[in-house]
């Protein structure tokens, strides 16, 4: 069975693609990025299953009304054409009582997913068996639907003369002469270029070494995401090689009270964030501690930031402008998916996807593969620079995670944790050799061997492991034109 997929959000495409592919479904090579070529890929193709996100699929019409009516007729058209050739799906997210959703049962579409988080397994369930009626009665049929259906019927019933004439009269695109499909380019790492001052001269005067940076990432809070950000940062540190850790910018902040930050540096404020020009207050930028560089939003002058005021050429400057850590680790933890996430991802060497051993949730990160909330980190996982974190493992766990390849994090006692809390630091005291055997796996898995022998001899710069960011300042430019 051939489908042609046509949802316009690329994690939930994504997503959706795998699992219809390890369910047997034939998938169309190119999916449909636009309404405006639904017909031409169609035709094209000539799917058994077209899968239509009825939002996120970009239209011409930005009014709600006509867009709702251009997917109509789009779908009326398509019924006189293929009849029961090609199925018909919808996902969406709308009220139960939407009078759209009965208008697409009136137009004999038996599958709609109106659900923001959708089991993966009962959809698959639903695409192998024929389509029913029952599957969407939940929905009934308004008065004007059920006219819309009669009218339908009837034209069907007048021959093929009639049906293009009520096509013709009714359509929005009959008079629309299409453009052509473009050719969409294979995504590429992005080329990025940035002149620091003085960049040739410490190049010519110091050993160079790869700069890798870290994503931590998580589909749940309180599974450990930021727990292991920082353990990886000091086991890093313990070992003499630099590492800076930069907390999400976009949540609330936690890594400074949790350092005592206030007691320790009071008037620190983080490089994320402008001081008010009517604010003369000294203020220190950087901090420091336990050998570990560390911006973090102090609380008591900063708040969670927006994207807009704090775009990811901001971002990527600050983590280019890091000349003596080889080590960067970003903390996002568990958030919604955002095009700054996106791009981190792209630069990263290493992307970890932290679970613990809490049963419920990994069953419904397994079940709930599609929703906003998880679908893009299961397309992280997609990602050969991936890597599976069990926070908390205990024997018997490897059978409920999403990945047979994974790295272990054993549990450690709640009082070391708790002590290391209370006294604001990275070490557990009363813990030192099970803390360090626990991050031996991880260490092993991030640090290369070639680090621990370069800094003995006293390595302190590095060079830029992504590549020179070209495009930063065209972005920068359209920001300032905005």
């Amino acid at each position: 069975m051939k489908v042609l997929l046509a949802i316009g959000e690329k994690n939930l495409s994504q997503i959706l693609k795998g699992n219809l592919e390890d369910a047997g479904f034939e998938i169309a090579k190119e999916e449909v990025l636009h309404r405006d070529y639904l017909n031409e890929k169609i035709d094209f193709e000539r799917p058994n299953l077209l899968i239509i996100h009825d939002r996120q699929l970009p239209s011409q019409f930005s009014d709600k009304e006509d867009n709702e009516e251009e997917l109509l007729q789009l779908i009326e058209s398509w019924r006189r054409v293929y009849d029961a050739q090609m199925r018909v799906v919808i996902m969406c997210e709308r009220e139960r009582k939407d009078p759209f959703l009965s208008q697409l049962v009136a137009r004999n579409v038996l599958d709609i997913f109106n659900e923001r988080q959708i089991p993966t397994a009962s959809l698959i369930r639903q695409l192998k068996e024929p389509a029913r009626y029952m599957n969407v009665s939940r929905y009934g049929l308004e008065d004007a639907a059920i006219d819309s259906l009669m009218e339908s019927a009837e034209t069907k019933g007048n021959g093929a003369a009639d049906s293009e004439k009520a096509e013709i009269k009714t359509s929005f695109l009959s008079k629309k002469k299409l453009p052509k499909l473009p050719k969409v380019p294979k995504p590429q790492r992005p080329n990025i270029s940035i002149n620091f001052p003085k960049a040739s001269e410490i190049q010519e005067e110091i050993a160079l070494q790869e700069r890798k940076i870290i994503l931590v990432v998580s589909p749940f809070e309180r599974s450990g995401s930021t727990f292991i950000a920082h353990q990886l940062a000091y086991a890093i540190a313990k070992n003499g090689i630099g590492v800076k850790y930069f907390e999400n910018p976009f949540k609330n902040p936690y890594t400074y009270d949790r350092l005592a930050g206030g007691n320790e540096i009071p008037n620190y404020y983080s490089p994320y964030s402008e001081i008010p020009e009517d604010d003369h207050n000294a203020y220190i930028r950087e901090w420091k501690k336990d050998g570990i560089e560390l911006q973090v939003l102090n609380p008591k002058y900063e708040q969670r930031l927006e994207e807009d005021q704090f775009p990811i050429t901001k971002f990527l400057r600050q983590l280019l402008s890091v000349h003596n850590a080889p080590y960067l680790i970003v903390d996002i933890g568990a958030d919604e998916n955002k095009q700054t996430y996106d791009e981190l991802v792209e630069v990263a060497s290493h992307v970890l996807v932290v679970v613990d051993n809490d049963l419920p949730n990994l069953e419904l990160f397994e079940q709930y593969q599609m929703a906003e909330k998880f679908g893009w980190v299961h397309n992280l996982l997609l990602k050969k620079k991936t890597h599976l974190i069990a926070n908390r493992y205990v024997k018997g766990l490897e059978t409920a995670l999403p990945l047979d390849h994974y790295t272990p994090v054993p549990p450690f006692q709640d009082e070391s944790t708790y002590k290391a809390q209370f006294d604001g630091v990275f070490a557990f005291k009363d813990a030192a050799d099970e803390q360090q055997k626990g991050f031996q796996k991880l260490m092993k898995l991030i640090v290369d061997s070639q680090d621990l022998k370069r800094k003995k001899n006293g390595v302190k710069k590095v060079k830029n492991w992504m590549p020179s960011f070209e495009f930063l300042k065209d972005k920068e430019k359209m920001e300032e034109s905005t």
